[in-house]
């Protein structure tokens, strides 16, 4: 069963220096632009003469001097330019489809054009499954595709993604490896931080990207971004609560990780197997540990291994949101929603 009291507080914002500059920030930009369309603010990106603030649509755009900011550090605390921050709404992106002829989508801008890497949302997996989530039922390795696309989207990607998921059977007999869906790099998450250059910076112990500080937890400590991998939403998942636990259905190297297909939960079709299921950490269980079962992000170790249900009677591909420290059976139980990794091609 879901913990309420966990999604309440993982629906919160969490304090930290970061996140309040950035309100304070965003308050003095749309202070400054009474015209732009506020139900429908898509980002805020620094570019080189200021700040702009767009909307869903892609035509309310204006320019503002860094000094109308409080804090332009909020936005950007490296100095980069074009690296947005999203302010996603209740509505989303429009969802048009790109045009065939420029890739772009009809009256829209992309944005941003490197966007290339997310972890599924709580807010996605709810929106599909409810307060229970999706468990390991994703619609198949097409089904967790079509999802991947969709959330991505949902925040203005023009690009074709994939999951990162293994499976047994492709539909001809032959195992899929999700390391050889995703392409060959760079990849970046929605706010252009480097995830990895290749695929080699991918298969480390956490991704060779870019270590920024972007979060800080409640006790002030900074998570650097590689080790708090963000959705397309642009927030570090661990923002949720204990929510690293992550799909993949894959060993170290990203390959499949048994040919027993109840180690996908039959190939991501089904949340009743019963299995000690390998999941990934979008984000290590001690902050700055190497060790591969607290901190890989492809495969730190199995679920159902203790707690209610533990071991060889779990259901290890259940339906469940867990969002505190404990343990139960399900694909959060450890800490997790259920979520895997999206990449575009």
């Amino acid at each position: 069963m879901v913990n309420k009291s966990g999604i309440e507080r993982a629906s919160q914002p969490r304090r930290g220096r970061a996140r309040r500059l950035l309100a304070a920030a965003l308050g003095a930009v749309l202070a400054a632009c009474p015209d732009i369309n506020t139900s429908a603010i898509r980002y805020v990106a620094r570019g080189v003469d200021g700040f702009v603030l767009q909307d869903s649509g892609g035509s309310d755009t204006q320019a503002l001097p860094d000094t109308s900011l409080p804090d332009s550090g909020a936005i950007d605390s490296n100095g980069r330019p074009d690296r947005p921050i999203l302010v996603t709404d209740s509505a989303g992106f429009d969802g048009a489809r790109p045009d065939a002829a420029t890739g772009r989508d009809s009256g829209s801008a992309c944005i941003p054009s490197n966007f290339s890497f997310f972890v599924v949302s709580l807010q996605k997996i709810q929106e599909w499954g409810g307060d229970e989530g999706l468990g390991g039922n994703l619609g198949g390795l097409a089904g967790a595709d079509a999802k991947c696309q969709e959330a991505a989207e949902a925040v203005g990607s023009c690009k074709t993604w994939r999951a990162f998921l293994s499976v047994t059977d492709d539909g001809t007999g032959n195992p899929v490896h999700a390391i050889d869906r995703i392409g060959s790099g760079p990849w970046y998450d929605v706010n252009g931080y480097l995830v990895a250059e290749n695929v080699a910076g991918l298969l480390q112990t956490r991704p060779a990207g870019d270590t920024d500080v972007i979060w800080y937890d409640d006790w002030n400590r900074g998570w650097p971004f590689n080790q708090c991998l963000t959705t397309e939403l642009g927030n570090c998942n661990h923002s949720y609560g204990d929510s690293h636990d992550t799909l993949t259905g894959s060993n170290r190297q990203g390959r499949l990780y048994s040919t027993d297909s109840r180690y996908t939960c039959n190939d991501w079709t089904s949340s009743d197997v019963n299995v000690q299921l390998p999941i990934g950490h979008s984000w290590p269980r001690q902050l700055n540990s190497t060790r591969d079962d607290d901190a890989n992000w492809i495969y730190a170790h199995s679920n159902c291994t203790s707690g209610p249900g533990g071991g060889g009677t779990c259901n290890g591909c259940g339906r469940n949101i867990n969002l505190l420290d404990t343990m139960e059976p399900g694909v959060g139980g450890d800490g997790g929603y259920g979520s895997w990794y999206c990449f575009a091609l």
